[in-house]
């Protein structure tokens, strides 16, 4: 990936091409900063090629979300959209899946004027959403089961390029004996891009009692089969002694994506196939190294099949924690399980950093060559890892007198590369080496657009976050 260039100052020549305000100052003229903007481009289409003129495109433009109609051939074009990061898109349209989809606005060191470099996403792919999916479900003896609380999701739901992207989730519709996947898109579109449609449910309790029955499914089913078995059925078994979970709100219980984190307050819920009886539960917080810190106060409560998971006090915002719980199944104390995975917490919104390297307590500076750490005060999560941040000084490095005009000043054309979580897709902390000699006490600018970075609630991070270099006592 690209690295992203920080812009800040310009040619005096080019500058006055471009119209910047100039700044006189004893006879020296320094130009202010062109704003660097990009366009962003494509065409919006069905399977067969048609454009779907209704379509709406909408851009995150960081403290606003811009909506741009889609013309009649299909086509769109959002101008003056800030370069230098990843900007999040999303197209809609009546009656079509939707598309999400991050774009690259790179910015390289004389791209002035940036307004008339177009990022062409080329063409994207919305599918018609006109298909009801029908499937019988019956219990182990063939009696009709009427089905509560299903989800139908669908693989792709939209296409890019020659990319698979998206999944499309919809409620089921629940009678007896019947689940209906309705607005989905044809099976023999799906079946073109080697399509998925999956059905999930958690543990059913049929007779009323309050106690699951039969137990939940994760059922799938390629496009291709459901063409030849448009009217598939799903065989519900009866709960046996075991536990298992059927479903839960951290995710990395069942070795799915981690992310969004729980409410500050919200518990962990976890659904069992059977009633269990609770043994032992233990929660550790993570430390900004990963390692299993201080162990905190929280406690189990069971509802059925289902165990919550509540903190004494609170969760604390951005971070990371891991619960160990011991149990066994109603009825049969002999059989005892350990359940354990790590979950995060909603970011806070507002994720801060220290900058501190290891030295004596009068150092009055980083030497040149020595380890700087950045510590934020929430996870991050990359996506492709590993993943970096770039860094710059608010200082004068090279004594010209000019912030911004030699390498790693705020403002130059060049930044540090620190590497979040050590190649890990989840990390606290950054590090690099110091380039040069840094006096304690410079501002360190941290640039969070050069990787796709999210917070623990999954929001893509944008801009800066600004901290102090200080000494951290050997």
């Amino acid at each position: 990936m690209k690295r992203v260039a920080i812009v800040s100052l310009l040619l005096l020549a080019l500058g006055a091409c471009a119209g910047d305000e100039e700044v006189r100052k004893d006879e020296k003229v320094t130009p202010r900063p062109t704003e660097v903007k990009g366009a962003i481009a494509g065409r919006v289409v069905d399977p067969y090629d048609r454009p779907i003129a209704g379509a709406v495109v909408k851009v995150d433009m960081g403290k606003s979300v811009r909506t741009i109609p889609v013309g009649e051939n299909g086509y769109f074009h959002a101008k003056d959209v800030p370069a230098g990061g990843t900007v999040a898109v999303r197209v809609e349209a009546e009656g079509h899946s939707g598309a999400e989809f991050w774009v690259d606005m790179y910015a390289e060191a004389g791209d002035y004027p940036q307004k008339d470099i177009v990022h062409d996403v080329g063409h994207i792919l919305l599918l018609p959403l006109s298909d009801v999916l029908e499937i019988h479900v019956v219990d182990f003896w063939a009696q009709p089961v009427r089905v509560q609380g299903a989800l139908c999701r669908v693989w792709p739901a939209w296409v890019w390029g020659e990319n698979q992207r998206g999944n499309l989730v919809v409620p089921a519709e629940a009678e007896e004996g019947k689940l209906r996947c309705p607005g989905i898109p044809p099976a023999v579109l799906l079946a073109a891009m080697d399509g998925w449609i999956e059905v999930s449910f958690p543990a059913q309790d049929v007779n009323g009692d309050g106690w699951p029955d039969l137990e939940g499914v994760l059922w799938g089913m390629s496009a291709w089969d459901l063409i030849k078995d448009p009217s598939p059925t799903i065989l519900l078994d009866q709960l046996g002694e075991n536990l298992e979970v059927v479903a839960t709100n951290a995710p990395a219980l069942v070795w799915e994506f981690p992310l969004p984190g729980i409410g500050t307050n919200a518990p962990v819920e976890i659904y069992f196939n059977n009633p269990p009886v609770v043994l032992d539960l233990e929660v550790n917080k993570f430390d900004e190294t990963g390692s299993l810190g201080e162990v905190v106060e929280a406690k189990a409560e069971v509802d059925g099949a289902r165990v919550r998971i509540f903190p004494g006090a609170s969760w604390e915002a951005g971070q990371a924690y891991r619960f160990v719980l011991e149990v066994h199944p109603v009825g049969h104390p002999r059989l005892e399980e350990r359940f354990w995975t790590y979950f995060f917490v909603a970011s806070s919104g507002e994720v801060k950093v220290d900058a501190t390297f290891t030295g004596p307590p009068d150092a009055a500076e980083v030497v040149a060559g020595d380890t700087v750490w950045l510590r934020f005060s929430e996870w991050l999560y990359c996506a492709d890892a590993p993943c970096a941040v770039g860094v710059q000084f608010e200082r004068d490095l090279d004594g010209s007198g000019e912030v911004g005009d030699a390498p790693w000043e705020l403002g130059n054309d060049t930044a540090i590369m620190a590497i979040v979580g050590e190649g890990d897709s989840f990390g606290m902390m950054a590090v690099f080496d110091a380039p040069v000699d840094i006096p304690v006490g410079t501002k360190v600018h941290v640039f969070m657009d050069r990787d796709p970075l999210f917070d623990t609630s999954g929001t893509l991070l944008h801009g800066s976050i600004t901290a102090t270099l200080e000494v951290e006592v050997e």
